[in-house]
């Protein structure tokens, strides 16, 4: 264990010696400075970069030139000079700056961590020296020049872009001293997001997935629990092994459009991701309860990022569309009950009511028996929002029943007790997952890997024609009827 790594780890416990200073955050929320460089040649070459730009910007500053000789504030420690910039060699500067950057990156990529314990912790600072003797050749810092580095931590502090945060810690002797850590703010952590230098798995990556293999295409499952199906592909899924092997030639990239969105891909309560901008890109289908029910694509990477992320998506470096159908879940129902689709260009829409309500009968009454049992699930999502209000004197309805009845009357002859809803739902869902299917595989005929997003599929833009086309034939060839809308959804 390193000197630092001792004084971070065991803060908690030498700090006692210390009581009446308050610590602001969890000393264990600092990592040691990150000498050894690591990651792939295009993320050197991006930190490279980046470091060069850092100093050129920071030479421009027309502020950072003006202060130099001020004084800068930094609790606990003697108020260090801003130093001349004319005077700085580049070399030595931008070996500091890649070393500084290297670890900030790091800290932001990884925002929170759990520890051997399970106990989440956020990674918000560096601890660092400003002591030169820690640079003598021999130490951790030898190959950085301590000028260089201390004169880019107090250019960037003046700058606003670093905050000094101090710490008590205590070496193995127990010798309590004042520690320097410095996080990076707002303004730094959106640059170095454009820079390309946070990511999710920094510095290297995530790692290309391992492929499915293709007779563990088909799961099933039940409850909590998922098995793989052995059985052949049918003719709908003979697609997934070829379009797999072309999903996974993909070049996919997002773009997070600051740093505060890429942050809330976080979970801080568990200290893991929500979701992850990379890994597998392989499809499989699933099945709820029984082999034929249900059976949607899952296992792309990509389906389970936000909408406005799929927005930025590129394929291969070209932008993107996605289109969906409009009112899918509607649009099955009126397919299965044999009825023509209206042209109202919104399913949801009925007059008087908002059209996240009417959204939420129809969810409300999938798998329900009837009316009653529909309208009481409507009650308790609305309770749960705080919107319930029950029925004033004189009223022949509350709010739960005005909903659905104004919904179903808008689709006559769809309603639970109307179609049987909980079989009705069953097959639909198992139709629903055979159009993305069909989609698939005609687009696949012609060369195209589309990625399926439950109801809607991402092309490359210049697909966009060919994508909309596939899929009104699809719905039609498979349920009978026509009329289905199809909408423009995230375009990357």
């Amino acid at each position: 264990m390193t000197a630092d790594d001792h004084l971070i780890e065991n803060a908690p416990e030498l700090i006692q010696h210390r009581p009446a200073v308050k610590l602001p955050l969890d000393p264990r929320d600092s990592i040691p400075l990150l000498t050894e460089i690591r990651g792939d040649q295009v993320y050197r070459e991006r930190l490279s970069a980046a470091s060069s730009d850092l100093l050129r910007d920071l030479r421009r500053d027309a502020r950072l030139k003006a202060a130099t000789g001020k004084s800068l504030d930094v609790p606990g420690k003697k108020k260090p000079v801003v130093p001349d910039m004319a005077k700085a060699r580049s070399e030595p500067h931008v070996r500091a700056a890649e070393v500084l950057l290297h670890s900030l990156a790091f800290i932001a990529s990884t925002p929170a961590r759990t520890d051997e314990k399970g106990k989440v912790l956020r990674q918000s600072y560096v601890a660092i020296t400003l002591d030169k003797a820690q640079f003598a050749k021999g130490k951790a810092l030898e190959e950085i020049s301590h000028t260089a580095f201390r004169n880019l931590v107090i250019w960037l502090a003046y700058r606003g872009w670093l905050e000094f945060v101090p710490m008590w810690v205590g070496d193995a002797d127990n010798d309590i001293r004042l520690r320097t850590r410095i996080r990076p703010l707002g303004i730094f952590k959106d640059w170095m997001l454009s820079c390309g230098l946070i990511f999710h798995g920094h510095p290297t990556g995530l790692g290309r997935a391992k492929a499915i293999p293709d007779d563990q295409l088909l799961r099933l499952r039940h409850g909590n629990q998922v098995t793989v199906i052995h059985r052949p592909l049918d003719s709908d899924e003979a697609v997934l092994p070829a379009l797999n092997k072309l999903l996974r030639r993909q070049r996919l990239q997002v773009t997070f459009p600051d740093y505060r969105a890429y942050e809330s891909s976080f979970d801080f309560t568990t200290g893991r991701r929500r979701y992850q901008t990379g890994g597998s890109k392989d499809l499989y289908r699933v099945f709820s309860e029984e082999d034929g029910r249900a059976g949607r694509l899952y296992g792309h990477w990509v389906q389970q990022i936000p909408a406005y992320l799929r927005g930025t998506l590129k394929i291969d470096g070209s932008s993107t569309v996605e289109l969906d159908y409009s009112g899918m879940q509607m649009s099955l129902l009126y397919a299965h009950a044999g009825k023509a689709i209206p042209d109202d260009a919104d399913l949801y829409d009925v007059p008087g009511f908002d059209r996240s309500d009417m959204k939420m009968v129809l969810i409300r009454s999938v798998g329900s028996s009837g009316r009653a049992e529909a309208i009481n699930a409507i009650r308790y999502a609305l309770r749960q929002q705080g919107r319930y209000r029950r029925k004033a004197e004189g009223e022949p309805m509350d709010m739960a029943e005005r909903m659905y009845d104004a919904f179903w009357t808008r689709h006559e002859g769809l309603s639970p007790e109307a179609l049987g809803m909980d079989e009705a739902w069953a097959e639909l869902q198992a139709k629903d997952s055979r159009l993305a299917l069909r989609v698939l595989s005609v687009l696949l005929d012609q060369g195209v890997a589309a990625i399926p997003i439950h109801d809607s599929f991402i092309v490359k833009s210049a697909k966009a024609d060919l994508l909309k086309g596939v899929m009104s034939d699809a719905f039609q060839d498979l349920f009978g009827v026509g009329g289905v809308q199809i909408n423009r959804g995230a375009t990357g």
